[in-house]
C-alpha cells in the first residue's frame, strides 16, 4: 500500500544586486506558481538530496521518497510511502506527526536554509507551506481516490 502526503511549497527568488540608491530592500520574492514548475525538477533533486530519514515512525513502512508533484497547476512536495500493510489509524497518526515535525523543524529547516542555483531565479529559497497557520498536509491512499485533509 502506498500512501502520498502532500505539502504545498512557496519558493523564494533572490534579488539580483541594485545599486544602493536603486535598492528596494527586498532580498527575495516570491515565485508565481508558474515560475515554480519551471523550476520543478531542480527542486526536486535538492529535497531528495537533503530527505535521508534515518528511522521511520512506524515498523510497516518500507520506504519513503521525497519529490515534487503538480496538482492543479499548483507545485506541492510529495511524500510517498510504501507500506507492508494498511496503516491502523494510531500508525497512521505516527506518519503524519512525524512527518509535520520533519517538515517544521527537520528536513524543513535544511530545506529553507539551503539556496538552489538557477539561472533565471538566481539562488532559491524554499520553504514547506502551511497557509492558514494550521499545518496542512493531504493524503492520498492508493486504494481509494479520495483525498483525505486533515
Amino acid at each position: 500500500m502506498n500512501i502520498k502526503l502532500y505539502s504545498p511549497i512557496k519558493i523564494f527568488g533572490s534579488v539580483p544586486y541594485q545599486n544602493p540608491w536603486d535598492d528596494s530592500g527586498q532580498d527575495f520574492f516570491q515565485l508565481s506558481e508558474k515560475e515554480k514548475i519551471l523550476c520543478q525538477e531542480k527542486i526536486s533533486a535538492e529535497m531528495k538530496k537533503l530527505f535521508s530519514p534515518v528511522k521511520y515512525p512506524v515498523d510497516k513502512i518500507r520506504t519513503a521518497s521525497l519529490g515534487t508533484e503538480i496538482r492543479k497547476k499548483i507545485l506541492f512536495s510529495v511524500l510517498t510511502v510504501e507500506c507492508s500493510g494498511k496503516l491502523n489509524p494510531q500508525e497512521r497518526q505516527n506518519l503524519l506527526n512525524w512527518w509535520e515535525w520533519h517538515c517544521r523543524f527537520g528536513f524543513g529547516k535544511r530545506l529553507q536554509t539551503s539556496r538552489i542555483p538557477t539561472r533565471k531565479f538566481g539562488r532559491l529559497k524554499i520553504m514547506l507551506w502551511y497557509p492558514d497557520k494550521s499545518w496542512n498536509i493531504t493524503v492520498k491512499t492508493e486504494q481509494s481516490s479520495r483525498i483525505l485533509t486533515l
